[in-house]
């Protein structure tokens, strides 16, 4: 499964190192994925796979129309003499579900190339029977058909597990949008009387900030709505108390990774479910186990034989969020699997995995007595300030506290004279586009943000680095801050910096 928003060079990637026997693609994907197709080294091999293109706004589901041609989908439904018949009860033999691979998702490559994730058809099942085990939405509303949207991207493990697969075996109903457009699903969660809304960090956000969602708070629109779900990225409680109050429903911070599928959920749909949750992304699954690596051990915290146990960090105490279930991958797609000349590279599904079955996610979080996960970040996208870390995910949470903010991303600037980072924020105004505020509007903002941060963080989160006020902030389609385009600079980055601190001048005794 693939996005269809990648470029033809980020797809060739991905057809390089999967070699797939056939392509089905959207029609107005098809360029791309023929320039993807005519940049493969192994032309013997690409030439002879053949692609299905389908007419997502034209075509009518389920269709017995005649194929538009050999290349329409509808070929693959039209009975032949010559097709190969499949023994489904030799190919799909239950008791190898653990280790037959159902999909391969692509990791975000958010800092570096994409790795192809294998889950097998036994994880995609243990995934959706602990979501729809955890599932207390339906509790509120027994006997009513659920109905749900469908934009968040099924190619997406938050889509594929929590909306595509979950639906079909709740009956629920799935309106499906071909793009997010906040207007429209506005008026979709009114004239279709929407249950519950599967969203990403942003779109939470703009339910609690945006002024076009004002005329649909005035008509009830959002009556119907028992609940909503975030993924993707971290959601500070101070935007999940904004549409709490503005819309009457609660989101839930849910966790999860292509690689664990979904792992963690806040529980409970009430107000005071909520307050109780502030800052954590709730227990795990059913039948899933999450554990903190202790970070006084270093890299001696995690098993790399077999007998080995991986060391526990103490409750409330921050590191490396470790994950244990039948959910998780079965391995990265190794670079080069398919080339017989040499043995597939498993080093990476080797770092990735303990001894004793864990899976590193690269996250860091922290476990309260209650065995609640908090996520304080990526263990990559720490800033070093001196000897102290400081996240991201908590300075982006206090600046879109602010109702003078639509938007925020932190990242981490060097200063070599310093020797040391310092956090630097972009910053989306509510109040309009960058080329519209006047430069001292701005700057008494900054003032304003860096007054905020300030009283709510200790010295060395301050913004030292500046802010920079933006009109958007990049992101994956999953929501996701892509922070090294942020790093990168450029037109996605263009803006107004505003310097918040001067830098003491030093006296050198020589």
């Amino acid at each position: 499964l693939a996005s269809p928003a990648l470029t033809a060079d980020e797809i060739a990637w991905i057809l390089q190192n999967s070699r797939p026997k056939a392509i089905i693609t959207a029609t107005t994907c098809l360029p791309a994925m023929k320039a993807a197709l005519e940049k493969q080294a192994d032309q013997t091999y690409f030439s002879s796979v053949p692609i299905y293109t389908v007419d997502v706004l034209n075509d009518t589901y389920p269709s017995q129309s005649t194929p538009s041609s050999k290349n329409d989908w509808k070929t693959i439904l039209v009975p032949s003499p010559n097709k190969p018949k499949v023994n489904t009860t030799t190919s799909f033999d239950p008791s190898k579900a653990r280790c037959r691979t159902a999909v391969i998702l692509w990791s975000s490559g958010t800092s570096g190339r994409s790795k192809g994730v294998l889950i097998s058809h036994h994880a995609l099942n243990f995934s959706v029977a602990s979501l729809w085990h955890d599932a207390d939405y339906f509790n509120k509303t027994p006997g009513r058909t659920q109905r749900w949207l469908g934009y968040v991207p099924f190619y997406h493990v938050f889509g594929l597990c929590n909306v595509f697969l979950l639906s079909v075996v709740t009956g629920s109903t799935v309106y499906v949008m071909q793009a997010f457009h906040l207007e429209t699903v506005l008026k979709a969660i009114r004239d279709r009387k929407v249950t519950y809304l599967h969203m990403a960090p942003p779109v939470a956000v703009m339910l609690a900030k945006a002024a076009v969602v004002e005329p649909y708070v005035q008509q009830k629109a959002f009556s119907s709505v028992v609940a909503g779900v975030t993924g993707g990225a971290p959601l500070g409680h101070e935007v999940v108390v904004e549409v709490y109050k503005r819309c009457g429903f609660r989101v839930r911070l849910g966790y999860g990774l292509s690689e664990t599928c979904s792992t963690s959920l806040q529980k409970g749909l009430t107000e005071k479910d909520m307050h109780e949750g502030a800052g954590d992304t709730g227990s795990p699954h059913y039948g899933v186990e999450i554990m903190i690596a202790d970070p006084n051990a270093g890299d001696d915290a995690y098993a790399k034989k077999q007998g080995e146990k991986s060391k526990v960090a103490g409750v409330d105490v921050e590191g490396e969020v470790l994950v244990r279930a039948p959910c998780l991958l079965l391995a990265y797609l190794p670079v080069g699997a398919f080339e017989r000349a040499k043995a597939p590279d498993m080093s990476v599904t080797n770092d990735a995995l303990t001894a004793d079955g864990w899976f590193r996610t690269g996250d860091v979080g922290a476990l309260d007595a209650r065995g609640r996960l908090r996520i304080t970040d990526r263990l990559k996208e720490l800033i070093k300030v001196r000897a102290f870390q400081v996240a991201p995910a908590e300075l982006e949470a206090v600046l879109c506290s602010s109702e003078e903010v639509a938007d925020a991303g932190v990242i981490g600037i060097y200063d070599s004279s310093e020797e040391t980072e310092w956090p630097r924020a972009f910053v989306v105004p509510r109040k309009g586009k960058i080329a519209e505020l006047k430069r001292e509007e701005l700057e008494a903002l900054a003032q304003r943000l860096k007054v905020l941060v300030e009283k709510r963080t200790t010295r060395y989160k301050w913004l030292m680095g500046g802010i920079v006020f933006v009109d958007q902030i990049p992101k994956s389609p999953s929501g996701k801050i892509l922070r090294r385009v942020l790093k990168a600079g450029g037109k996605e980055t263009k803006g107004v910096e505003v310097k918040l601190y001067e830098k003491k001048k030093r006296d050198v005794k020589l």
